[in-house]
């Protein structure tokens, strides 16, 4: 059951309260983390400008002391976490903690984009201006040989007597007959073996995009809001803290239902599940001393 609870009970809003002021807490505890900071960059079109861009290693340095603090207070806990749906990004990690037959579990996080820069560097401008002028080297050469075999087929199919058939009737021939197939081939692959500096052409530009990818930086984007779990479905950047409790149906195979009987629960359950609560809270709270 996802909290907030939608009970009006005594415990429900306890609980409700409590974990509001964990979400509030762990967010005003983030917000210097990711903080951002703008640098110079350079965009595709070797244009420079300002980029904004926080440090994740802030981040997961509070996670590691942060979970190691929640382990002191006997919270399974998992390791830091990262996904990335194309330059939309999570790091976060999750806890879990059992209190007697109800199972509570925590995700704690940020989503954030990583956006691709490069860096200032007046050799990525030569790359560039290399790369435009092999491209256009290696188009000229295969247009050639394209024109040359063009007429180099028309000609072999002529002599083997193919000189009247229609452009589709030429294609049927040649697809459908392997022997002529192979023969054309072969020619062709003589025409390009004619101009080797096509494929030398090729490497020089592959090893240039190569050299210019490594001077490409990632740079950390995230605004400095506190969002839900539909936010972070919907893509939405930010930082992030949900709980969920749920009644243990099998604790040997951690079988859980996402059902809770608010009114069977006995008060040494609720003021133990608070106190958990509260003890994050307290956790918490230290960061901020």
């Amino acid at each position: 059951m996802r909290i907030p609870l939608k009970e009006s009970d005594d415990f429900s809003n306890k609980i409700n309260n409590i974990c509001t002021k964990i979400s509030e807490k762990f967010f005003t505890t983030m917000k210097p983390k990711i903080e951002m900071n703008d640098i110079n960059v350079m965009l595709r079109d070797c244009t420079i400008t300002r980029a904004g861009t926080f440090d994740i290693k802030n981040v997961r340095d509070f996670y590691r002391d942060f979970l190691k603090s929640l382990m002191e207070y006997g919270w399974k806990i998992s390791d830091i976490l990262s996904s990335n749906n194309d330059d939309l990004y999570r790091l976060y990690f999750q806890i879990s903690k059992d209190v007697h037959k109800f199972r509570i579990y925590g995700y704690f996080g940020i989503q954030y984009h990583v956006l691709s820069y490069y860096k200032i560097d007046k050799r990525i401008l030569e790359i560039k201006k290399e790369i435009n002028l092999l491209e256009e080297k290696i188009i000229q050469n295969t247009n050639k040989i394209s024109n040359v075999g063009d007429e180099l087929i028309k000609t072999e199919l002529e002599n083997l007597g193919y000189k009247d058939l229609s452009v589709e009737g030429l294609l049927s021939t040649i697809f459908d007959n392997n022997e002529i197939m192979m023969k054309l081939e072969e020619k062709i692959q003589n025409l390009e073996n004619k101009i080797p500096e096509n494929n030398e052409f090729i490497k020089t530009k592959d090893k240039l995009i190569s050299e210019l990818s490594e001077m490409i930086i990632k740079l950390n984007n995230i605004l400095p809001n506190c969002i839900d779990y539909n936010k972070l479905m919907q893509g939405e950047v930010g930082v992030i803290c949900y709980f969920d409790i749920e009644t243990i149906i099998n604790k040997f195979t951690r079988q859980t239902d996402s059902y809770i009987n608010i009114k069977g629960l006995n008060q040494d359950d609720m003021g133990e599940i608070i106190n958990n609560f509260e003890t994050i809270h307290k956790i918490l709270d230290n960061y901020s001393i």
